[in-house]
């Protein structure tokens, strides 16, 4: 027992030393840029601009705001993103976008139904969205049920409108939002 309790505190020491010497590598240094063409840039980082949401999301009901803050990435084999709104009563309200399997920078503009068991091929790809709000009372975050992404493309870039049929609290019926943003041309 006396030599348990001499052990303990230098094994305490010891451990704490790795932890505050230990080097922790930035997970997206290993991810290496794909080439891109003139009209998109390179990198994984896309941009996008003019975001909005609106809709029923979970609780946060009649929600309608432009986008404080919108992030986009792409791998070339995967794109995700997320545009996040906050309205005047302070509610947050997000959509998110993934598309496994294709670059949503690059898949063929047109009009793509999803659904909770099953996607049209977008690119190749599987397309899926997820609706997230939060309030002082409640915080929500759910994959749509089904719903539609429409690609066009603009002078501003292109532009991503989506309606998603969102599982309602109880899971008793759903609700409908939607969300639009424009990847950016660089």
């Amino acid at each position: 027992m006396r030599a348990l309790l001499l052990v303990t505190p230098a094994l305490a020491l010891a451990l704490t030393a790795c932890m505050v010497d230990r080097e922790y590598t930035d997970p997206y240094q290993a991810i290496p840029e794909m080439g891109g063409d003139a009209e998109w840039g390179d990198g994984s980082d896309m941009p996008i601009r003019s975001g909005w949401v609106r809709g029923d999301l979970g609780q946060v009901r009649n929600f309608d705001a432009a986008a404080n803050d919108s992030y986009g990435y792409t791998d070339g084999s995967y794109s995700n993103v997320t545009v996040t709104a906050y309205d005047a009563q302070e509610r947050m309200g997000m959509i998110i976008v993934d598309l496994s399997g294709a670059d949503l920078r690059s898949v063929r503009a047109g009009t793509y139904r999803f659904g909770g068991l099953s996607s049209d091929s977008v690119g190749g790809g599987t397309l899926s969205v997820i609706g997230c709000s939060s309030a002082t009372d409640s915080y929500y975050d759910a994959p749509a049920e089904e719903g539609e992404v429409v690609i066009t493309d603009t002078a501003e870039g292109r532009e991503i409108q989506v309606q998603a049929q969102l599982p309602t609290d109880d899971g008793m019926g759903t609700t409908e939002a939607s969300g639009t943003f424009v990847i950016a041309r660089q």
